[in-house]
């Protein structure tokens, strides 16, 4: 596995971003407008950690701090299109890399993977979303 994940370092280091800011930019991305002390949660570090990683993604047009309208003291982090754009960038390397991979495969053995892959889409539909389950986003009232 070392092997698949070695072959997308160079693409993904070309992004510019930490693995942090990468993380930050797609869970702001899935939940839409996330407060920042929800943002720390997330990435399992302190708000402090999480301003200045926001800070920077911040001079770098990805993402844009503004104030909750539900409540004053509480900042709401959202992305800009050019964080969505980074993100589907990695997306297609992701999908790329997946391509590549089944190309290798035998085509006695495809039907394996698709059913290996539905076990997994299963799987994962099975795990709460983020912003289902205690983190505030900007449709929930605190």
């Amino acid at each position: 596995m070392g092997h698949v994940a070695s072959s997308h370092v160079p693409a993904f280091t070309e992004t510019e971003l930490t693995m942090a800011q990468a993380k930050a930019i797609y869970f702001v991305v899935t939940v839409g407008a996330v407060r920042m002390s929800d943002l720390a949660v997330q990435l399992g570090v302190s708000t402090s950690t999480a301003t200045g990683l926001v800070d920077r993604l911040v001079e770098l047009d990805l993402l844009v701090r503004q104030a909750d309208p539900h409540d004053r003291r509480h900042v709401l982090i959202t992305t800009t299109p050019a964080a969505r754009a980074h993100l589907e960038h990695l997306r297609e390397l992701n999908q790329q890399q997946f391509r590549d991979l089944l190309a290798r495969i035998d085509d006695e053995d495809l039907p394996i993977v698709e059913r290996s892959i539905q076990i997994l889409t299963a799987a994962a539909a099975a795990i709460p979303r983020p912003g289902h389950a205690g983190v505030a986003t900007t449709e929930e009232t605190p």
